[in-house]
């Protein structure tokens, strides 16, 4: 996926084409992280809400299975200081830094402290085009600069703020996500091909 990005953009770094240059702060009217206090694990079976770190954004995607399941009240207060909705960005600031994920699902969820959400104007950067923009390496790299600490890494939203980035215009992000999207059709094809062979009658 870098390669086609690269294709149709340029490298970032150097922005041949001379897109326009911005960054994650002036791109985002909203970026904000999640409690920042660990929330007792009630459990799925118990009615418990999703509650995310870091170690649920997996290889492009959301992964439930691991995350923790907290109260009705733990997480209404917790959505009260961060909602995350369908749409908008998690971007990864504790721990394992500067990993991106377009939230593409319907199910409703809460975020830990490490974890931010960026919420942007949809209008002018497409979604899929952001995340590969962010997990690209030239704002990887610089998400691990802005990162302090050693022991406890944290790339604080201040810092997130100031991430370079550039905003090709609309009409191209969108064709390098209809590119993304088909590509990610064939997979599952390919997937649901080898699980169910045709068998011939």
């Amino acid at each position: 996926m870098n390669a086609r990005f690269v294709e149709m953009f340029g490298d970032p770094a150097t922005n041949p084409m001379r897109w326009s240059e911005t960054t994650i702060g002036d791109e985002c009217f909203y970026i904000k992280d999640g409690p920042h206090k660990s929330l007792p694990d009630i459990g799925k079976e118990n009615g418990g809400h999703p509650f995310i770190s870091v170690r649920n954004i997996v290889n492009g995607y959301i992964d439930f299975s691991t995350a923790r399941y907290i109260s009705d009240e733990d997480y209404a207060n917790a959505i009260k200081k961060c909602h995350p909705e369908k749409g908008d960005m998690l971007y990864s600031k504790g721990g394992t830094t500067g990993i991106a994920k377009l939230i593409d699902i319907d199910e409703e969820f809460a975020n830990w402290v490490h974890v931010a959400v960026l919420k942007f104007d949809k209008s002018k950067l497409n979604g899929i085009f952001f995340e590969n923009m962010l997990n690209g390496d030239y704002c990887f790299e610089q998400s691990q600069r802005l990162t302090k600490g050693i022991a406890n890494r944290d790339l604080v939203l201040s810092a997130m703020a100031q991430i370079k980035m550039y905003r090709p215009p609309m009409e191209i992000q969108k064709q390098f996500a209809d590119f993304v999207n088909q590509v990610d059709k064939s997979k599952l094809y390919k997937i649901s091909t080898l699980q169910f062979p045709c068998i011939p009658g």
